[in-house]
């Protein structure tokens, strides 16, 4: 069964109770999906909910349906609540000593500097959470699409099998349009933080088939 996780997507219970939003779908070096990113704001939406919504990693033995319509999970609110959740920046806690990451460089420190002192001293640096397995990946809302160093859209669909967790496609809309595209899983180099690399070239990309829902 053929599993359409659209980013951004309502999540709910079996009961139609929403419950979050997809967010992010964690994908590991060799292509299957282990987790699905849930953001608990009761369905409200990516964009209409304050930045402290928690966000859990939930993983993909929960998911019931992926569709157009949305995701159903087979677990309650409150269940949900339990799963780890998924922090990538955090307020450091007390006590704790910020260091910086690894290729952490001297203007992302201005830049950070640059935020604490308009939003007010109050306001700490971010820590990063470094809590994710070794060896994987998110594909998020709005990640680029790269051929080389070319950007050609973005990804906004993720198509899995159920049984296998193997991702089957991606589906990509194109810069400057609303069109979507039929990604093959073939054509998916690799998984980056920050963007998904294609193995292909201007004309593979223009002969790809439109998605249709």
């Amino acid at each position: 069964m053929q599993m359409d996780l659209r980013l951004g997507a309502g999540v709910q219970t079996t009961r139609g109770e929403p419950v979050g939003t997809l967010t992010r779908v964690l994908v590991d070096q060799v292509g299957e999906v282990e987790e699905i990113v849930v953001r608990l704001d009761a369905g409200l939406g990516v964009d209409e909910v304050l930045s402290d919504a928690s966000e859990v990693r939930v993983p993909t033995e929960l998911v019931v349906e992926a569709t157009e319509r949305g995701v159903t999970l087979n677990a309650t609110a409150d269940e949900l609540q339990a799963y780890p959740e998924y922090v990538e920046e955090r307020p450091p806690r007390r006590g704790e000593r910020w260091s910086p990451p690894p290729g952490y460089t001297v203007s992302d420190l201005l830049g950070r500097l640059a935020l604490l002192l308009g939003g007010g001293a109050n306001i700490p640096l971010l820590q990063t959470e470094y809590n994710k397995p070794e060896g994987e990946h998110q594909i998020s809302p709005h990640a680029p699409a790269l051929v080389g160093d070319t950007r050609v859209g973005e990804i906004t669909r993720v198509l899995y099998d159920s049984a296998s967790g193997r991702v089957q496609a991606l589906v990509l809309r194109g810069t400057n349009t609303d069109a979507e595209y039929l990604l093959p899983a073939e054509l998916l180099e690799a998984v980056a933080d920050d963007a998904v690399l294609l193995r292909a070239d201007a004309e593979r990309i223009a002969q790809l088939p439109r998605f249709q829902p």
